[in-house]
């Protein structure tokens, strides 16, 4: 599961994958966009309902526990890229 979620995260423009060779039950990444930080999308998921946490300075840590399914993780990745594109939308309109 960890891995189909790197895959997720990485396939999202602005989003940079530590550890591209994921081989344990986390994932680690942060924004690399100007303008969003890495804190706003993890509340913004929280607000969503996916719960993930927040490390290491500007990194966000999602963990893919056993009771974690396949269809989660599908979903968590969606929400995080409803999330992106949403705070890019939201910075696009206030220009």
């Amino acid at each position: 599961n960890a891995v189909a979620l790197g895959e997720a995260v990485a396939a999202i423009p602005g989003l940079k994958v530590f550890s591209p060779r994921i081989g344990s039950n986390m994932v680690f990444f942060e924004s690399t966009l100007p303008d969003i930080s890495s804190r706003q999308i993890f509340e913004a998921l929280l607000a969503r309902g996916v719960r993930m946490g927040m490390t290491y300075g500007n990194m966000i840590r999602a963990v893919t526990h056993l009771d974690v399914s396949g269809d989660d993780i599908t979903r968590a990745g969606e929400v995080l890229a409803s999330v992106v594109a949403d705070l890019q939308s939201g910075l696009r309109k206030a220009s």
